[in-house]
This record gives C-alpha cells, sequence and structure tokens, in this order.
C-alpha cells in the first residue's frame, strides 16, 4: 500500500511539475512576444519622432502662402493626370469595343479564332507597355510636385 501511495503522489508530483513547466514556457513565449512588440512600438517611434522633426524643419522653413501655392499646384497636376487616364481609359475601352465588334465580325466570316486571338495579344501587350510608361511618366509628376 505504501508502494501504491508513493507512486500515486509521483504521479502527481510529475503531472504538477509538467504543468509548471509548460505555464513556464508560455511565459517565456509571452515574454519573448511582449519584448519582440516593445523592439516594433520603438521603431514605430522612432520613426514618427523622424516624420515630427521632418515636419517641424518644412514648418519653420517655409510661409503659409507658399505652402499653399504649393498645394494648389500639387492638386492640378493630379487633376490633369486623373484626367489624363480617364481620356486614356475611354479611348482603350472604344478600342475595346472596336476590336470585339470585329473580331465577332471575323468569327461570323469563319477566321480562325486562335490567328485573331495570337493577332490581338501582340496588340494588347503594345498597349500594356504604352499604358505602364504613361503610369511611370505620372508617377515620375507626382513625385516631382511633391519635392517642390
Amino acid at each position: 500500500m505504501n508502494r501504491n501511495k508513493i507512486n500515486s503522489e509521483t504521479k502527481t508530483l510529475q503531472w504538477l511539475l509538467d504543468q509548471q513547466q509548460e505555464k513556464t514556457a508560455n511565459c517565456l513565449k509571452l515574454s519573448n512576444a511582449t519584448q519582440e512588440r516593445m523592439i516594433e512600438a520603438e521603431k514605430h517611434l522612432q520613426i514618427l519622432s523622424l516624420k515630427q522633426k521632418q515636419l517641424k524643419e518644412r514648418q519653420g522653413n517655409a510661409t503659409v502662402g507658399g505652402d499653399i501655392a504649393n498645394i494648389f499646384k500639387y492638386c492640378s497636376v493630379v487633376s490633369e493626370s486623373m484626367h489624363e487616364c480617364e481620356a486614356e481609359i475611354a479611348r482603350i475601352d472604344e478600342e475595346l469595343k472596336a476590336r470585339k465588334i470585329e473580331l465577332d465580325h471575323s468569327i461570323k466570316k469563319g477566321f480562325s479564332l486562335e490567328k485573331l486571338i495570337e493577332k490581338k495579344c501582340l496588340n494588347r501587350k503594345v498597349l500594356e507597355v504604352k499604358l505602364e510608361q504613361k503610369e511611370i511618366d505620372e508617377f515620375a509628376c507626382i513625385q516631382h510636385s511633391k519635392k517642390r
């Protein structure tokens, strides 16, 4: 009986020890996660501090009238770019409608769909390159406006 009681108590103590070790491991995980969050928070704080410093420098170096003029310039450039994009989208929509009509007509006539698709893919790649260049030009314009 003594032996059974000792075995039972040993198992209970082992279980308690396992529970304690699991809790300790969880605490370590939480501690590590907390440290990581603190490091991230410090990084964000440094970034915010730098941005605040830059903002104060800009405020000290700029006049209100100059800032307002720059804002209006930037807005007009962005507005102009938006109008150009809308015009380009409308033009592409019209071109796509015309191509769809052409494709429907060609299919009715019995042309090879594969050859038509091949031709359209080449034209599409050209359009994509043109559109990508337009986006690059707009981005450069916006970046140039921001620098001013």
